[in-house]
């Protein structure tokens, strides 16, 4: 369809048709690609959340309950933070 005057034939809306089919392919298959990227990004996260989940759990339980078990738990809890930041 070289003149936008003269009115569309249907080869100019085959021609048309087979651009978009062929966009839609394209586009499909970049689709594809980013949910399986999405995918193996989950994989390899999914281990390292149940650690940080697990390792978050572990430093609940300590408390500060006295003043004779102050001091240690306090380094303890730091040196659990530590660890986590350097990680």
């Amino acid at each position: 369809m070289e003149n936008s005057e003269s009115p569309a034939t249907s080869a100019d809306l085959a021609a048309l048709w087979e651009e978009m089919r062929e966009l839609e392919v394209k586009v499909e298959a970049r689709f594809q690609q980013f949910a399986k990227h999405v995918e193996s990004l989950f994989d390899r996260m999914g281990p390292q959340i149940v650690a940080t989940v697990y390792r978050l759990g572990d430093a609940a339980p300590m408390r500060i309950t006295g003043p004779s078990a102050r001091q240690p738990v306090v380094k303890e809890r730091l040196s659990a933070l530590e660890a986590r930041l350097l990680e």
